[in-house]
């Protein structure tokens, strides 16, 4: 999955929120959990100024391949997201086209393809990854989220460093962490 995230532009954010978790009979309830949100430029620029194609066979199987690494650490992952945007954009609507948002949430067997309407063609793309977890004691499973999806991008020192960082959030002392990956 690493090979879709730029390592100069990469930002981690994990914060406490509130997080709908689905149930068997169609319905969800709301809980306090944690978010992961991980986001960069898509493409290494290679999409400069042109309408994005996205293989979304590939991309899917790298999420389910992700959610199925971090599930297998821990049951509290609740959901998964990724999608793409606008840098630089004026939105006139006059070249209209789709971008995928791929997901998977407790409960699905299977992962979920929808469509991301786009009016414009921009400057450059993002990527984001969405990550939802039940409240969390242990650093474990985001960690590995974030190892899965960032690759060799996200070495060992960084793991320490934002494992010392996104302590006070997993605590409730602190509402929100942000770190960016900086791998000059």
């Amino acid at each position: 999955m690493y090979r879709n995230f730029d390592p100069r532009t990469a930002t981690i954010t994990v914060r406490n929120s509130k997080i709908s978790i689905p149930k068997r009979d169609g319905t969800s309830s709301t809980v306090d959990g944690i978010t992961v949100n991980i986001s960069s430029d898509f493409g290494n620029g290679q999409n400069h100024k042109c309408q994005l194609y996205v293989n979304e066979k590939s991309l899917s199987s790298e999420i389910e391949n992700c959610w199925k690494s971090v599930k297998d650490i821990s049951n509290k992952i609740v959901g998964v997201f990724v999608f793409f945007n606008e840098i630089d954009y004026y939105d006139n609507m006059t070249n209209i086209y789709n971008t995928p948002v791929i997901s998977i949430q407790k409960g699905q067997r299977i992962i979920h393809i929808d469509k991301k309407e786009h009016g414009s063609i921009p400057k450059d793309w993002e990527i984001t990854l969405l990550a939802k977890f039940e409240k969390v004691q242990r650093i474990a499973p985001i960690i590995s989220l974030i190892e899965k999806v960032l690759g060799p991008y996200f070495t060992t020192q960084m793991s320490k460093d934002f494992e010392k960082e996104s302590r006070s959030v997993l605590q409730g002392k602190t509402n929100e962490v942000i770190f960016n990956l900086s791998n000059d």
